[in-house]
């Protein structure tokens, strides 16, 4: 199943194109055979957004049956006439709900074909032993071993938070550029940088970049987020490196227990804290809308400024969810609720 950003772009491209074909329709319609077509989408909007809350996994199919009966239902109450003219209309109408087809692989659907009952009682099985052999190691060791292991449980921030603004106006930081890791964030910043501003500061370096909580400061935020299992993967794959300094950073602890499912954990708990934000001065962002046309007006826009280079060029990524091993779709499984929650909010911002 392919989970690629592209898909994504694909999908959100293609709602633009209808809802630019819904509206041309919506002209003709009010002027001719006086069929609201707004009141058509918004009884539409409210069931799909219903059923999607409903389902964490839906099938699209019967999302575009529900749609196709909809429109239908408010084509046979309109009082149209004979003309060629809006016989056209309405077959244009139909034409577009047999387009509002779109492919299933562009959606979440998270139903592992290999996840079935073996699979999970191998890996209880498997949890099993490895909580034996911990508990053995437990037992044989030293005092000072014991003493070591309560200082690694010691929190010891990177930095305190609370003092982060003198620390911004000293650096002289323009924009705050602040992402879960493993979305494109390093384009944009780059891009905002040859606009002129001051992004990459130590500070930026060292926290901000994957700042884990809300912070009040005096200057722009930009937070951008995508796919979190793409991103985790993105992150995993670039090696050791990147895989402790981010649960670090998403975690402002130097000591936090390094795991992938702490990496996952962590990269949850930031997306949720930061897409409820709702300040003037912070902009919400979509990694995938950095490629569309849109987001010079949306930047332009916040930062009261006229940029250049934008959108940014895409690039097919390299990372996908394509032959994932046991140990990863099972941890996708443990969190796929919350998963599922920020992808309908990419997707549908729901």
């Amino acid at each position: 199943m392919d989970f690629s950003e592209q898909n994504f772009i694909i999908l959100l491209e293609e709602n633009k194109r209808l809802k630019n074909e819904n509206n041309e329709l919506k002209d003709k319609l009010n002027r001719e055979a006086h069929y609201y077509l707004d009141k058509t989408n918004e009884i539409i909007r409210n069931e799909i957004s219903e059923h999607i809350r409903k389902h964490l996994i839906f099938d699209l199919d019967e999302i575009n049956e529900m749609i196709r009966d909809e429109i239908s239902q408010n084509i046979n109450l309109q009082t149209l006439t004979d003309s060629n003219e809006e016989t056209d209309i309405k077959n244009n109408i139909k034409q577009n709900i047999s387009n509002y087809n779109l492919n299933k692989n562009m959606l979440f659907d998270i139903k592992f074909a290999n996840q079935d009952k073996n699979i999970k009682k191998e890996n209880i099985k498997k949890e099993n032993i490895k909580k034996d052999i911990i508990n053995k190691s437990d037992n044989n060791k030293n005092d000072n071993n014991k003493n070591d292991n309560k200082k690694s449980d010691n929190i010891k921030p990177i930095c305190d938070l609370k003092q982060i603004n003198d620390i911004i106006k000293e650096e002289k930081m323009d924009i705050c550029v602040i992402t879960h890791g493993g979305c494109c964030s390093n384009q944009l910043v780059d891009i905002l940088t040859e606009n002129g501003y001051n992004i990459r500061t130590p500070i930026w370096e060292d926290i901000l970049c994957h700042c884990p909580d809300y912070i009040d400061i005096d200057i722009p935020i930009i937070y951008m987020y995508g796919n979190p299992m793409t991103s985790f993967l993105s992150v995993k794959n670039r090696g050791n490196g990147h895989w402790i300094i981010n649960q670090q950073k998403l975690s402002n602890n130097e000591n936090t227990k390094l795991s992938d499912e702490n990496l996952l954990r962590l990269m949850l708990k930031q997306i949720n804290t930061w897409i409820n934000i709702n300040k003037p001065n912070v902009l919400i962002l979509k990694s995938s809308e950095i490629f569309e046309e849109s987001i010079l007006d949306k930047l332009q826009t916040f930062l009261k400024k006229e940029l250049h280079s934008f959108p940014i060029k895409y690039i097919k990524p390299q990372t996908t969810l394509e032959n994932l091993d046991r140990d990863i779709l099972m941890l996708f499984q443990k969190y796929k609720k919350n998963i599922n929650t920020i992808i309908k909010k990419y997707l549908y911002d729901l």
